[in-house]
């Protein structure tokens, strides 16, 4: 921590006394949050940056409880709107959903409930995952939520939940999932409960077989598993084929393709995340969760002032 914050500054703001000859010193709120940002602005575990206080006491402060982490990003980013909000009403809103992984390099793996036999980078042996929901309009970026993920855990009513709450509170044109959400019982119920979306289809040999795929979006009725639903077609300009699974109506389909490609705005804001996030080679799914929605947190602050510049 002294080689990279000054003991001056922190002093002169936080006003306490942080000196080695004061053992029983008690460290405030304040000056946790400043370990905590040094962490995530060099991109270390806490481990590697924490002196004075430690790891030790910056983790035994930190008792949060999944709900309560929840919680907090969903409140905190509800004022964010709040003060936003007539910027965001007079934007084409959508509701983007999709999972990040956290890595795991740890050994008993399989005796823990979180963490999923998915290896993205070498050495890692699992990792975390964590369902986020981000509304985006052209180039604007809200995190509203981020749910921790259990092994066998079913999402469906994680998300049909946010896609209602978050609808009381602004109007979104759809909610946008790419073609990991390709399932018929989310389809059933997002249909059910009334909610726009467009989910990137999985295009097999059988369909690309039966149906044309022209520059302009056509579509027709297609039974997704005993589910009906709208299949909207189309080729792009470099004659790739894409499909779309929506229950918007016909005169949307020609804004279906742009539309979808806002949801590449929820992958910029993992990138932007990853130059911020917080690291722990923790088991424990509490001080995982935390370490996510702290950086989706520093994330929402820092996107939504005036003229923003990048992360890096």
């Amino acid at each position: 921590m002294k080689k990279n914050i000054d003991l001056e500054v922190l002093k002169q703001y936080v006003k306490i006394n942080v000196s080695k000859n004061k053992v029983n010193t008690r460290y405030s709120a304040a000056v946790l949050l400043l370990v905590l940002l040094n962490c995530a602005w060099a991109c270390k575990t806490v481990h590697a940056i924490a002196n004075a206080p430690n790891e030790d006491t910056v983790f035994y402060r930190l008792k949060p409880s999944l709900f309560d982490i929840d919680k907090y990003l969903w409140n905190s980013s509800l004022e964010l709107l709040r003060k936003k909000k007539h910027t965001w009403n007079r934007r084409k809103v959508f509701l983007s959903v999709d999972e990040t992984h956290e890595g795991y390099t740890g050994k008993f793996r399989k005796v823990i409930n979180w963490i999923f036999g998915y290896t993205q980078k070498r050495g890692e042996t699992g990792s975390f995952r964590f369902l986020v929901f981000a509304l985006v309009s052209f180039n604007q970026r809200l995190v509203v939520r981020a749910v921790p993920v259990k092994i066998g855990q079913d999402t469906n009513h994680i998300i049909l939940e946010t896609a209602e709450e978050v609808r009381n509170k602004i109007k979104y044109k759809c909610v946008l999932f790419d073609r990991g959400f390709y399932k018929s019982e989310l389809v059933k119920m997002l249909q059910d409960a009334n909610i726009p979306f467009i989910i990137r289809a999985k295009i097999p040999k059988k369909i690309s077989r039966c149906y044309d795929f022209a520059k302009k979006a056509d579509g027709e009725i297609y039974d997704f598993q005993n589910v009906p639903v709208n299949l909207v077609r189309i080729r792009d300009s470099n004659s790739r084929k894409y499909g779309f699974l929506t229950n918007l109506p016909e005169q949307s389909w020609q804004s279906i393709s742009s539309w979808y490609k806002q949801r590449w705005d929820i992958e910029n804001i993992f990138l932007a995340c990853d130059g911020i996030h917080l690291k722990t080679n923790s088991k424990k799914i509490e001080l995982r969760y935390f370490c996510v929605v702290f950086s989706l947190i520093i994330y929402n602050l820092r996107s939504n002032k005036k003229n923003p510049k990048t992360f890096t």
